[in-house]
């Protein structure tokens, strides 16, 4: 049995993240709100601000409660919006409300491999990555500047547990910093049954691939002899899919009903990671987005951190978010696509097979699974998806004339919807804190004072010469705005801990005006959820919207091409493909000018 050292030891040398210039805060919370607000809204909000910064018992006071906490308790920080906390504390279900995916971009050697072959690979390949994270531990930077490897420790036997209020996160690392590789086995779910396989030798040694394949080959056998498929019928995996108090619930029921059960479910739990093994082909790029998103219901386990899904001619990865950010998990991708290209050493021969585990169901339980299926069913045939190429520019196009590529697509997705819905949208990019300890995400507000004028400018028909000269300062307060956020800055945060002192500390239970003003009511919103990534190793990736109406959207920078996918509940499906329409169309414009 092997141990490791914590691989974030080098954490502590990260600077905490602070919010302690709350003047600064209100300043630029003021000063952001202002372009969704009319005269009268930034009048009252800027009132609610002075009062808030006036009043010794609201702004003041909350303040120095924050300051003393997050002295105190650091993990505090974990209400942060899109932190571990604040995810744990959703009562939504995980598939589409949650969960994200991801789709490999793999090679025509990958695709040259058997199913199993291709799994085994893909397993081995996931336990190097975890080897390699364990046993070389290296800072990850970010041009000069070190990153948080805090999220790293979720990504392997950690499980999502519901709770009544809030969920909270199963992890092999202790309190000393230390981690023992007691787990070396993973579950392998196909058709909705589970099997539970070793991939690790007592020792802790990669087991050998071509042993693995052979194993990955008798679970596709065993279920061609005879194993009924479970994952329409009765498997507990539904449960998974309810929103979490529901599951939790369920989740106790299911204990209390068998010891078997208990022990099935820590076998589950404590898995290194989860393996969907699917035997039916997809056409086309959506249907595979889809089923790496959430499958059929039955044939995932949505709490696991990992799940990787592997069909004939895809892969993927749906993973669970409280514990890990897209970044993060990019990395992940980038090794396996990477290692597709090395020929693995020989691995040990552990020599056992694949053992089926199996929940003991009651009748209620059964009913529970069934209304689960029908809730599942519903949750997936009222959320669209749409995976879109725009072929004919890309990031390398674009940074050839000193702009960012991000403000570029940001300005084409607000102008697209002041065209279709006459109103600016109110537009969340997700913007990494790594750079601080135990560093995970903020949401920045891309929409800004230049982006609005430009974007008016457009449907007012000015000349393109001053449209390009105004594109070219947006470009630039983007990358001034991303920059603030990155710092620490983003006053959406430090408003939200504020608040959460609030809550805790409230007597009368009188919600300061700030917290009502029209404009944290504006600056709060989702209508439009956006992030980005390089593309290395990714065929497509994606998630669901925060809000009903809102639409959630996630593109890939190829070098001469972007790749979307947008996603919205079905009621909103028309509103979204008039949004899409024009927003391609604001690029194909903004491509005239005379910029390409």
């Amino acid at each position: 049995m092997k141990k490791y050292k914590y691989f974030c030891s080098k954490e502590s040398r990260l600077p905490a993240l602070s919010f302690s210039d709350l003047n600064k805060t209100c300043q630029l919370f003021s000063m952001w709100s202002k372009p969704f607000l009319s005269s009268n809204e930034i009048e009252t909000t800027q009132k609610a601000v002075k009062n808030f910064l006036q009043s010794p018992e609201k702004g003041p006071f909350l303040q120095k409660m924050l300051e003393q906490r997050l002295t105190e308790e650091e993990s505090f920080l974990e209400n942060l919006p899109y932190w571990e906390k604040w995810y744990l504390k959703a009562r939504d279900p995980l598939p589409i409300y949650s969960n994200p995916y991801y789709v490999f971009n793999d090679s025509s050697t990958s695709y040259s491999l058997s199913l199993c072959d291709r799994a085994a690979k893909s397993v081995v390949s996931f336990l190097r990555f975890r080897e390699n994270l364990l046993q070389n531990p290296e800072i990850e930077w970010d041009e000069r500047n070190p990153l948080s490897l805090e999220q790293y420790k979720n990504f392997f036997s950690t499980t999502r547990i519901p709770g009544l209020n809030q969920d909270f996160l199963k992890s092999p690392w202790s309190s000393n910093g230390e981690v023992t590789t007691k787990e070396s086995h993973i579950i392998v779910i196909f058709k909705g049954n589970f099997y539970k396989v070793d991939v690790l030798s007592d020792k802790g040694d990669i087991r050998d691939t071509k042993e693995l394949s052979g194993v990955f080959l008798s679970i596709l056998q065993s279920f061609s002899e005879g194993d009924v498929s479970t994952e329409r019928i009765s498997s507990p995996a539904l449960l998974t899919t309810l929103p979490r108090t529901y599951w939790f619930y369920w989740r106790k029921r299911l204990l209390q009903v068998d010891s078997q059960n208990i022990h099935v479910m820590n076998i589950l739990e404590k898995a290194l990671f989860v393996v969907c093994l699917e035997d039916h082909p997809l056409s086309h790029t959506m249907n595979v987005c889809r089923n790496v998103w959430h499958g059929k219901g039955g044939d995932r386990w949505f709490d696991k951190s990992l799940q990787l899904i592997i069909g004939p001619g895809y892969r993927g990865l749906c993973f669970e978010h409280s514990g890990l950010d897209g970044a993060a998990v990019t990395r992940l991708v980038r090794w396996v696509t990477e290692d597709e290209k090395v020929i693995f050493p020989r691995g040990v021969m552990v020599g056992t097979l694949a053992k089926k585990v199996s929940f003991i169901l009651d009748s209620s339980l059964c009913k529970a699974i069934e209304k689960a299926a029908a809730h599942f069913d519903s949750m997936i045939k009222g959320t669209s998806l749409i995976v879109r190429d725009f072929p004919s520019f890309g990031l390398e196009d674009i940074k050839k004339h000193s702009l960012s590529t991000d403000a570029f697509v940001q300005v084409a997705i607000q102008s697209s919807f002041f065209k279709s819905f006459s109103s600016l949208p109110h537009v969340f990019e997700s913007v990494h804190l790594r750079h601080f300890r135990k560093g995970r995400t903020d949401g920045m507000r891309p929409v800004t004072k230049d982006s609005v004028l430009l974007v008016k400018r457009m449907r007012e028909g000015y000349k393109k010469e001053n449209l390009k000269e105004l594109l070219q300062r947006v470009s630039q307060s983007h990358r001034e705005r991303i920059a603030m956020y990155m710092n620490g800055y983003g006053p959406e945060a430090h408003l939200s801990l504020l608040y959460e002192v609030w809550k805790e500390n409230s007597k009368d239970g009188k919600m300061p005006d700030i917290f009502q003003s029209p404009g944290w009511l504006h600056f709060t919103q989702n209508e439009i959820t956006t992030s980005t990534t390089l593309p290395t190793g990714l065929k497509a990736a994606g998630y669901g919207p925060v809000e009903e109406k809102g639409f959630a959207v996630r593109y890939l920078r190829y070098p001469h091409s972007l790749r979307f996918s947008f996603s919205s509940r079905c009621s909103e499906e028309v509103r979204l493909k008039i949004f899409i329409e024009n927003m391609f169309s604001s690029l194909e414009e903004m491509m005239t000018w005379q910029i390409f």
